[in-house]
């Protein structure tokens, strides 16, 4: 049933189960905000502009960090945020079955790989004299 606001499923466990996990996952790519507030309305309406490819994540991760809202609307960005990180990650994937996401070319993967190294590898000090005894 598709209310003005809201949307109730109802059926069998599993099957219904299946169907609400599905709608949580393309939620998040789509005009439909799940939050009530204008401002996490905002961060949510970037969110979905950067998962269609427009604008910088970072930012938005910032602003989620810092803002102040209710617990129940920062976890939804913060899902969001999750869900838009794997969807764009040249090396990750949000999808339950890989085979219906479009696998990146080999270049694009190897620069994601290249990029979450040198994110992880701690930076380099300048090496220690040798002091012989």
């Amino acid at each position: 049933t598709v209310h003005p606001m809201d949307l109730a499923l109802t059926g069998k466990k599993g099957p219904l189960a299946r169907g609400r996990a599905a709608i949580a996952q393309e939620l998040t790519f789509t005009r439909a905000n799940q939050t009530w507030t204008k401002e996490a309305q905002e961060i949510e309406d970037a969110l979905a502009s950067v998962a269609h490819g427009e604008g910088e994540l970072e930012p938005i991760a910032r602003r989620i960090a810092t803002i102040e809202l209710d617990y129940e609307q920062w976890e939804i960005l913060y899902r969001l945020l999750m869900q838009v990180r794997l969807r764009t990650s040249l090396v990750e994937s949000d999808a339950l079955e890989p085979a219906h996401e479009p696998v990146p070319a080999i270049g694009q993967r190897v620069a994601g790989i290249a990029a979450a190294v040198r994110a992880l590898w701690p930076p380099r000090r300048a090496p220690r004299p040798l002091v012989r005894r």
